[in-house]
């Protein structure tokens, strides 16, 4: 969406705001808020920092961007926990969605769906119904991938947010209800 005049126009937007509200979008990112939240009602600062960790690694190629980690997830908490020093889960789906809908290009509910499930199998792994991080030296950066922020002519390097765009399969798909898993 990022560079694409066409995304905020009237039309768009009204159907960008009817995605957050997708039953698909928002049983994906209950898979993940397990995991990040631990099970929890909210998510502290250390787990939020654990997170953006994760997806920074995914999206950015180690040295891209100049990044400090630090300052990003300062940053990003201040921005994404709105002030407070714990985020629930409509934080946390703000958020996902905020991060799918800046590297989506389309308002279909499939892409963005496959966009949330590109995050989820790139920072988690999935074993017998259970949800857990991978191990940061097992998460491959998908910067090196011709629609990567990095290789996309309307982006800039910045915040974690710079995530691309990519079909793929995954057990959470967007076709059945799953069990969800345990964390």
């Amino acid at each position: 969406m990022q560079g694409n005049s066409e995304m905020y126009s009237k039309d768009n937007q009204i159907k960008r705001s009817a995605l957050k509200r997708s039953k698909k979008m928002r049983e994906l990112a209950s898979h993940a808020w397990k995991l990040a939240a631990g099970g929890k009602d909210h998510m502290n600062k250390a787990e939020f920092t654990v997170m953006i960790t994760k997806f920074h690694i995914l999206m950015v190629p180690p040295g891209g961007g100049d990044v400090d980690m630090l300052s990003l997830v300062e940053e990003e908490w201040a921005h994404d926990a709105f002030g407070k020093d714990f985020m629930d889960f409509e934080d946390f789906f703000t958020s996902l969605w905020q991060l799918v809908d800046t590297w989506t290009e389309t308002v279909h509910e499939e892409e963005y769906v496959r966009m949330l499930q590109k995050v989820i199998i790139g920072t988690m792994h999935l074993q017998n119904s259970n949800l857990s991080w991978k191990e940061d030296k097992n998460i491959k950066c998908v910067c090196n991938h011709p629609t990567s922020p990095y290789y996309h002519p309307h982006t800039t390097i910045a915040r974690h947010h710079r995530f691309i765009h990519h079909p793929l399969t995954h057990p959470f798909t967007a076709h059945h209800s799953p069990t969800p898993p345990k964390v």
